[in-house]
C-alpha cells in the first residue's frame, strides 16, 4: 500500500463534531484510528500505523484504544450526532 499523507477528507470534514472529547495527541491518535479502519485491508494496530508517511510510535495508538481516558458516552453522542446530521 502507499503510504498516506493526509487523511481522507471524509474523516478531516466530521473531525470538529469530535471536539473536545480528546486532547490534542489523542485525536491525533482517533483520526488515525478511523482511517485505518476505513482504509486498511489489516486491521492491526500495526498495521494501521505503517500506513502513514508520517509515523508514529504505534503504542500511541494502542494506548488510545486500551487505556486512554475519554468519555465513551460523548463520543457515542458525538457519532450519533454526525450520523443525525447525515440524514438530515
Amino acid at each position: 500500500m502507499i503510504p498516506m499523507v493526509e487523511y481522507p477528507s471524509v474523516v478531516s470534514s466530521y473531525l470538529p463534531a469530535f471536539d473536545g472529547i480528546f486532547s490534542k495527541p489523542q485525536m491525533k491518535n482517533f483520526v488515525r484510528y478511523i482511517t485505518g479502519l476505513m482504509i486498511s485491508s489489516n486491521k492491526t494496530v500495526s498495521a494501521m500505523n505503517s500506513m502513514f508517511n508520517f509515523y508514529n510510535d504505534e503504542s500511541a495508538l494502542n494506548n488510545l484504544i486500551t487505556d486512554s481516558a475519554w468519555h465513551d458516552e460523548k463520543l457515542d453522542r458525538a457519532r450519533y450526532q454526525v450520523i443525525l446530521d447525515l440524514t438530515a
